[in-house]
């Protein structure tokens, strides 16, 4: 079964580079990491990349702009619960949530 990735980290960087990484939590290598984002305010989550890696620098982001990331693993056509979520520039709450229509 594919499972939820844990550990995120995310590191902004004065360049406009901002540094994930995460465990792959028991995922097997064949695994497809979904990176999403929110920027400030947003409410809805963008889609970044999707890898096979542990690790992905998101760049041409604007340095000192609040940016929400998440990890969703997938795998065979089943994707795990999204990570926890985590802010680039020291965020200390979750961002708000959305009821879907």
């Amino acid at each position: 079964p594919v499972t939820q990735v844990t550990g995120l980290q995310v590191t902004g960087c004065a360049d406009g580079v901002n540094k994930l990484t995460w465990n792959r939590a028991g995922n097997s290598p064949q695994t497809i990491f979904i990176i999403e984002y929110k920027t400030g305010t947003e409410t809805d989550w963008g889609f970044a990349a999707a890898i096979t890696k542990t690790s992905f620098n998101h760049e041409d982001q604007t340095p000192g702009e609040l940016v929400w990331y998440r990890i969703i693993a997938s795998r065979a056509g089943t994707n795990a619960v999204p990570s926890l979520p985590v802010a680039a520039y020291g965020a200390t709450s979750t961002p708000p949530l959305t009821v879907a229509a």
